[in-house]
């Protein structure tokens, strides 16, 4: 009779009738290890092309290595998350994001049509103005009234570009920095308060469309000590924000691609 081969990769046994057969085929398919045949990609983990892409995207409270993506990465929990952008920085697997230092709304407005376009995120998270309120300080007392207008200019853009794209606009945090330095005028509460008011409202007038309001000024508890230099979160500041953003986003995420083969 004929012996066992192991040619083409598959065990043969001899013929022992159909229903032998069906097994066998059954057994070998349990056997073989996960991925078994799919083609192998090589790259860090959460980079995929149809995962849940997300574009924490701001200034240096984004862009800091302590930043809220950190924990959030961590919070989320997930093997569909793929955070997006040019930049990279952090201490999570997936370090991708969109924050730049000293940016305000005109920048992020100016860039982002260019930024959809490449990335193509599902979810924004946008965390502006804290520079923009340094500048209605130190340079033009009117300047909030352009932010306005640049921030909500950029949620249409985002909005015309990709209509199911789902943006999470933030309130600023809280500062108690002083302009000039070490000068008996410090905070800035009076304004962040008017920012926050103005972001707002213009969450409100995008109702219907995918727009949502993130309140991290009240919904955060960030207090002075969870801040570096009165400007910049520290980790346990940043850790706060983060639940803040996954509160927020974690209900709105769908399922998408496996990033990392879970």
């Amino acid at each position: 009779g004929e012996g066992i081969s192991t040619s083409d990769t598959e065990l043969k046994l001899p013929h022992l009738g159909g229903i032998y057969e069906y097994f066998l085929k059954g057994i070998q398919t349990a056997l073989r290890p996960k991925g078994y045949g799919e083609a192998i990609t090589f790259g860090k983990v959460a980079d995929c092309e149809g995962g849940n892409k997300i574009m924490p995207l701001g200034d240096s409270i984004t862009a800091l290595n302590d930043s809220y993506r950190n924990k959030l990465w961590e919070l989320l929990n997930r093997n569909d998350i793929n955070f997006v952008g040019s930049q990279s920085s952090g201490t999570l697997p997936d370090k991708d994001h969109e924050g730049h230092g000293g940016w305000k709304t005109d920048q992020v407005d100016a860039n982002i049509n260019g930024l959809m376009s490449s990335y193509t995120p599902k979810y924004i998270l946008l965390l502006v103005g804290t520079n923009d309120v340094t500048r209605t300080r130190v340079v033009d007392s009117n300047w909030l009234n352009q932010a306005e207008t640049y921030l909500g200019s950029a949620l249409d853009k985002i909005y015309a570009k990709s209509p199911t794209t789902k943006i999470f606009v933030s309130t600023a945090i809280p500062r108690t920095d002083c302009y000039p330095l070490n000068s008996s005028t410090c905070g800035y509460n009076n304004l962040i308060a008017d920012w926050n008011n103005r972001v707002k409202n213009i969450v409100n007038q995008r109702a219907g469309k995918p727009v949502y309001l993130v309140d991290m000024y009240n919904e955060s508890g960030i207090n002075t000590s969870d801040l570096t230099d009165g400007l910049h979160p520290n980790a346990t500041g940043s850790n706060k924000m983060a639940t803040v953003w996954f509160n927020h986003l974690n209900s709105e995420l769908e399922v998408g691609e496996s990033c990392n083969g879970g």
